[in-house]
């Protein structure tokens, strides 16, 4: 679905006004959590500018093996590295774009697997756009902004057709139209 005057759609889910636990009042009242304006910051997701998911993926995964400080950090490496494995130590590169398109009843299977949300619209050229243009701070804990979410999003979407559907306080939900189905490499988690 291309988008219409430059807007883009997806579903907020959370606590909403009136709910229980909402003890937010008047204007704010069922808004979106860290909903501002980020429109600059889209700039350094412009073509020669310096947030490239390669080079994001492979620094978080970098991150992931630092130097064992004691035996019991060796062990919890050798743990991670079963985790990940056929994978190792070097980052494996991202996933190759997948042309094998879903099913329509794949898709309807999984649309109608999500629950009833409130609908947002934002001002993107791309979905992947959206969560800094909101001021979306879900991934707080790890990144200042969602810059570096929307770069690897963007990928995504080029390689396999993925769209935001759903935006939570700190979790999103993804529809990838051609997932990835390299044996060995989870479906329902791509890089």
């Amino acid at each position: 679905m291309e988008p219409v005057n430059g807007l883009e759609c997806c579903a907020f889910w959370g606590r909403g006004a009136g709910e229980a636990g909402d003890e937010r009042e008047g204007a704010d009242a069922g808004a979106v959590p860290g909903a501002g304006a980020g429109g600059d910051a889209l700039l350094l997701l412009q073509p020669g500018r310096p947030l490239d998911p390669a080079e994001l993926l492979a620094d978080l995964w970098a991150g992931e093996f630092e130097e064992p400080d004691n035996e019991a950090d060796e062990d919890l490496d050798d743990d991670f590295l079963a985790m990940i494995a056929p994978f190792s130590r070097e980052f494996p590169g991202l996933a190759p774009a997948a042309d094998q398109q879903l099913t329509p009843r794949e898709i309807e299977q999984a649309l109608g697997s999500l629950r009833p949300a409130r609908i947002g619209l934002a001002a993107a050229s791309r979905r992947a756009d959206v969560l800094p243009l909101i001021g979306w701070d879900g991934a707080a804990n790890h990144w200042e902004d969602a810059l570096v979410i929307a770069a690897v999003l963007r990928s995504w979407e080029d390689r396999f057709g993925a769209r935001l559907l759903r935006v939570g306080f700190a979790v999103i939900q993804l529809l990838a139209e051609r997932p990835p189905r390299r044996p060995g490499l989870r479906s329902d988690h791509a890089q």
